[in-house]
């Protein structure tokens, strides 16, 4: 089990790529991302969540307990308030084209990359 020993309140660009839990996007260095630093097993470690995921635990008073195994499922089980949060955090939603058709958005820094093909 873990416990969240510090949360940080203010969100904090990263300054390298790191992979949100709650919708297991990889974000690009340069997002404003919330850390979270906890112990798991003894062991101190952190993660950030996207603004989008960050909103929806805030916004559903998740317990830490509820976002343990969180694998991408804020994002697959509140689609639509997750869209609605990443446009208002982001201004724009990941993996749209301005057109809203799927997939090519040119690599910009602050937003999601995709990940690479292999």
């Amino acid at each position: 089990m873990s416990t969240i020993i510090h949360d940080q309140c203010e969100a904090v660009v990263t300054r390298k790529p790191h992979r949100c839990p709650g919708c297991r996007l990889l974000w690009p260095k340069g997002t404003r991302m919330s850390r979270v630093v906890f112990t798991d097993m003894g062991k101190i470690a952190s993660c950030y969540w996207c603004e989008a995921c960050d909103a929806i635990v805030l916004s559903h008073n998740y317990h830490s307990d509820d976002l343990e195994t969180c694998d991408g499922e804020l994002r697959d089980d509140n689609l639509a308030e997750w869209e609605a949060e990443c446009k208002k955090a982001y201004g724009f939603v990941h993996g749209q084209e301005a057109d809203g058709h799927e997939g090519t958005r040119t690599a910009h820094e602050g937003r999601p990359q995709p990940e690479p093909e292999e």
